[in-house]
């Protein structure tokens, strides 16, 4: 779904990015030179809460993702860098992965639920968060299915 003007102003907030290739200064292990994606994201909700993160997402020499990272005040998370691969040849993973960080705010909206800030609101995100991880997850067992979870092939 396409956001027109309106949508963005209605929905407050400002998404600018900006597309980076950086040839030579940083060389992944093959001395092929990465691609950086930066995208800023200023999130203003209710005029008092201003939440700025800076992210950057690279891709390897195929195009595929290769890791990044997503900060902020309080907000630090390097992603996943690679697939893990399948069977005996699987590594352990050495950086986050979106349903991780879902499962972080789930717990932190868990908590305010059962603090006086108790809400609708917070009740309808918790759903919509656990819906995101049951689609998530059922792409994973497609994947898994098909016998390329871990690898970069579609």
């Amino acid at each position: 779904m396409t956001m027109t003007a309106a949508d963005r102003q209605a929905d407050h907030r400002v998404v600018t990015s900006e597309v980076v290739h950086s040839p030579g200064v940083v060389q992944a292990e093959d001395s092929e030179p990465l691609h950086f994606e930066k995208m800023w994201y200023t999130i203003r909700r209710g005029g008092s809460v201003k939440q700025v993160l800076e992210e950057k997402h690279e891709v390897d020499a195929q195009g595929n993702p290769a890791g990044g990272s997503t900060t902020g005040t309080g907000v630090i998370i390097e992603w996943q860098n690679g697939p893990l691969g399948r069977g005996a040849e699987r590594k352990e993973p050495n950086g986050a992965f979106v349903e991780g960080v879902i499962q972080a705010a789930l717990g932190r909206l868990k908590y305010y639920q059962s603090t006086p800030f108790e809400c609708e609101e917070n009740y309808m995100a918790l759903v919509k968060l656990e819906e995101a991880l049951m689609w998530l997850q059922k792409r994973t067992d497609d994947r898994e299915a098909r016998q390329v979870e871990g690898t970069h092939t579609k």
